[in-house]
């Protein structure tokens, strides 16, 4: 029986379908995956190009992930300061000198830059020692000539003590704040009575205000008395014996604050703050504005405003940005040597390119 029987008797027995051919089955097989595999690989490579196409476009179509902001402090130019020099006792006034491009010491015994930079606010000695005091444009500080000077001087009868001290600014440099004297408002009524002069610092015009403390509140009627202008430059602010007593305009008691020392610009821009120096803490307590309540402390005394939220700081001989709440230092610059200390600095908010030679905090 060959082959061909063979598989007619087994279809007729069975009725089953022969077996296939198994060699060329598994040929057309091997055929078929090499096929698919191919065809695979093919478009594997199809969708890899694809994706390297179009997946950096996507990428860089999409935003940047968020990053942690780093704070910083606003920029402000450093238009002059005040260092203690061991080496002759005395303190010593700096400013930036445009000119030249560097700081200048001055002759004066004060010399304070306005808050805008453009004005210098000058006193000297004359020989009975009595203080005189004016105004001179920042580019002409070391002129005698130019300097238009408020007071001649000579001592006003009846004031105690003689002299005006060195006068403080305004916020908007508009005024100048002159302490003339301080008298009593009656034999142990426990009641100082400060009486000021506000100089308008473009025709030199002269006001007097009386501030008039509430009875009982101040326990010393004499002695050292510092005042300085409110909240966003609105009324006045005098200091004795550790507590501030605010004032309006016209002088009148308008609240008080704990404080035992300030600069000259104690408020912050927006009036909602004040940093008050502390002996005990060998720091800063920061206030709000007018309850007194204190919100946050800074390491060192503060001595004047970079924004609302900024303060500058003296440490030795350096100038620090400080920033509230953190306390993070955010700058620092060097301004006097070794040895000497700042008690005083002065600055602007830089507005555009750096001035040669100043220092930018």
């Amino acid at each position: 029986m060959n082959d061909t029987d063979l598989r007619t008797a087994l279809q007729e027995l069975g009725d089953v379908p022969p077996p296939p051919d198994l060699a060329g089955s598994a040929l057309a097989r091997a055929r078929r995956d090499r096929r698919r595999t191919l065809i695979g690989l093919v478009a594997g490579v199809a969708v890899l190009a694809a994706l390297a196409v179009t997946v950096p476009a996507l990428v860089l179509g999409q935003p940047a992930p968020p990053q942690t902001a780093v704070a910083t402090a606003p920029s402000a130019v450093v238009t002059g300061y005040a260092a203690w020099n061991p080496a002759t006792g005395a303190i010593e006034y700096w400013t930036y000198d445009r000119s030249s491009g560097r700081y200048i010491t001055t002759p004066w015994r004060t010399a304070v830059p306005s808050p805008d930079g453009r004005q210098v606010l000058v006193t000297e000695w004359n020989a009975q020692k009595h203080d005189r005091i004016g105004l001179v444009a920042a580019d002409r500080v070391l002129e005698r000539t130019a300097v238009r000077w408020i007071s001649d001087g000579r001592p006003h009868p009846g004031r105690v003590p003689p002299g005006i001290g060195p006068g403080v600014w305004s916020p908007d440099s508009s005024r100048v704040l002159l302490t003339a004297y301080t008298t009593n408002a009656g034999a142990g009524a426990n009641r100082p009575v400060w009486h000021v002069d506000v100089v308008d610092a473009r025709t030199l015009a002269a006001r007097e205000v009386v501030l008039r403390t509430p009875a009982g509140r101040i326990k010393s009627t004499f002695g050292t008395v510092q005042v300085v202008f409110g909240p966003r430059g609105n009324g006045f602010a005098a200091l004795s014996t550790g507590v501030m007593s605010l004032f309006d305009e016209q002088g009148r008691p308008a609240g008080q604050l704990p404080a035992e020392e300030v600069h000259d610009q104690p408020f912050s821009p927006d009036g909602s703050l004040l940093a008050a120096s502390f002996v005990v803490d060998a720091g800063s307590r920061v206030l709000g504005v007018p309850g007194g309540a204190e919100v946050g402390r800074v390491d060192g005394k503060v001595v004047g405003w970079l924004d609302d939220r900024h303060c500058m700081v003296l440490a030795g001989g350096t100038a620090r940005a400080v920033e509230l709440g953190s306390g993070s230092v955010l700058a620092e610059r060097q301004l006097v040597p070794a040895g000497r200390s700042l008690v005083g600095a002065w600055t602007v908010p830089l507005d555009g390119a750096v001035p040669p030679g100043a220092v930018v905090l």
